[in-house]
This record gives structure tokens, C-alpha cells and sequence, in this order.
């Protein structure tokens, strides 16, 4: 059991306004009325302080550290790539920057876990038979593809989980299954639009509008026939490079 105060420290905490809570017999955790607190009964209890929550979509789960892992601790930190949705270490040695979010406990991480997928869906055990690619598993665990642009349009996502990591899987969903996005980078395969054999940007998108748009101009494109048929996703050679190159 981790994170336990002793009862001075317990006493030093209800002075300074902080909550403390005691394990009850039943294995629950109470709150210690300061008013009517018995020291003496400190001594015995399991003390700690209680934990601090944030809230998704309306459940409360506890809040990831404010404080830097230090050398010993436990770190757990938020993992979709993963069947069980997170990933632990034990840090071996003190950190002054560390961009994740993380928890102490198994238990705690795994109740965020299960909040983030009964608000957003996805059971995250049955990916059929065969060789699942990495991207399909996370989109599936996530509930779909639909389910995923929700999750990311949440205030403040990117201080829960590893958002930028379920933007990089959804991007190579997209170029897996030929959808595209506002911000995506592509390339003409038309011979209507061979002149420009940069890599695009799309500006604007909807059925039969597309504006893409380079560098140095900008132009719009019309058409009744799947967008497929006239652009496609940049590999990363290609953004890298700067323009489209030949796909073998």
C-alpha cells in the first residue's frame, strides 16, 4: 500500500487545511472529520491524504502527479498502443523534465483507463483472429475512427494521455484507408493536376470541394469522383523530401 502518512504527519495535514483520510475495517477509505479528529486513534490507523481527482466526461478518477518522478517511485502513465492501456516503470533515478502525465498505482491509472474507454467506447480484448496492425488495434480499442476525433476534441487531453500518439495512429489510419483531413499532406496521382508535384496541403475539404495548397500558391478542386482517385497521403519520405517521389 502506497502513499501512507503517519499520524503526525496526518495532524500537520488537517492544520494546513488539507484532507486526510483512514482504512476502515471494510477496506474503505474515510474522511477524518478535523472537528472530532482522536489522536490517539491516529496512531493505529492507515492514513492517508486524500487523493486528488480530476474529472472525464462527468466520472472522477485521480489526478496524475503535479510532481517530478523521483529514484524509487513507481510510474505509471497512460499507454493505448497497449492491451491494457498503460505502461510502468520504476524510475531509476530522479527527473527534472518529464512531459508525461503519470500516476503512482496501478490501481489509480487503471481507473482513468476504464473511464476514458466507457465515455469513449471500445472494449480493447477481441481484435479477431489473424495479425492486427498496431493503428487498427488502438483505433479499435478507442471504439472506431469517429470515436477517436471525439476523444482529441476533449479540453485538456493532451494533459491526460498521450494524445499526440493517437493523432500519429489516426494519421496512418487515414492513409491506410484513403481518408483525408484538413491539415493532411498529400500528393496528386491525377494527370489533370501533374504540374504540381510538391507536397500539398489540404486547407479545406468536404465532398466536392478540395483546396489544397503549397509553398508558394494555393488552388481548388472540383469533382464527383472519390478523392482518392486524385490525391493521396505523403509518405514520410515525401514531407520530408518535399515532393512526391516515385512509390515502387
Amino acid at each position: 500500500m502506497t502513499n501512507l502518512i503517519s499520524g503526525k504527519e496526518a495532524l500537520i495535514a488537517l492544520e494546513n487545511g488539507e484532507k486526510v483520510e483512514y482504512l476502515e475495517d471494510d477496506n474503505k477509505w474515510n474522511l477524518i472529520d478535523k472537528e472530532f479528529v482522536v489522536i490517539s486513534a491516529l496512531i493505529d490507523c492507515k492514513l492517508r491524504l486524500k487523493p486528488q481527482t480530476i474529472t472525464i466526461n462527468g466520472i472522477d478518477v485521480p489526478a496524475p502527479q503535479k510532481n517530478m518522478p523521483k529514484k524509487g517511485d513507481d510510474v505509471f502513465t497512460l499507454d493505448f498502443t497497449r492491451h491494457e492501456g498503460c505502461v510502468s516503470w520504476t524510475c531509476q533515478s530522479s527527473i527534472n523534465t518529464f512531459s508525461r502525465d503519470w500516476w503512482r498505482s496501478e490501481d489509480e491509472i487503471k481507473q482513468v483507463v476504464a473511464a476514458l474507454r466507457q465515455v469513449f467506447g471500445g472494449c480493447g480484448e477481441v481484435f479477431g483472429r489473424g495479425v492486427v496492425k498496431f493503428y487498427e488495434r488502438v483505433i479499435s480499442d478507442f471504439g472506431g475512427y469517429e470515436k477517436c476525433k471525439d476523444i482529441l476534441s476533449q479540453p485538456n487531453i493532451d494533459f491526460i494521455m498521450n494524445a499526440q500518439g493517437l493523432r500519429e495512429h489516426m494519421l496512418e489510419y487515414r492513409r491506410q484507408h484513403n481518408i483525408f483531413e484538413v491539415g493532411d499532406k498529400v500528393v496528386s496521382i491525377n494527370s489533370a493536376f501533374i504540374e504540381y508535384q510538391g507536397v500539398l496541403n489540404i486547407d479545406f475539404i468536404d465532398k466536392f470541394n478540395l483546396m489544397l495548397s503549397d509553398d508558394s500558391k494555393g488552388f481548388e478542386v472540383n469533382a464527383i469522383c472519390g478523392w482518392g482517385e486524385i490525391i493521396r497521403h505523403a509518405t514520410d519520405e515525401e514531407i520530408k523530401a518535399g515532393k512526391r517521389l516515385e512509390v515502387r
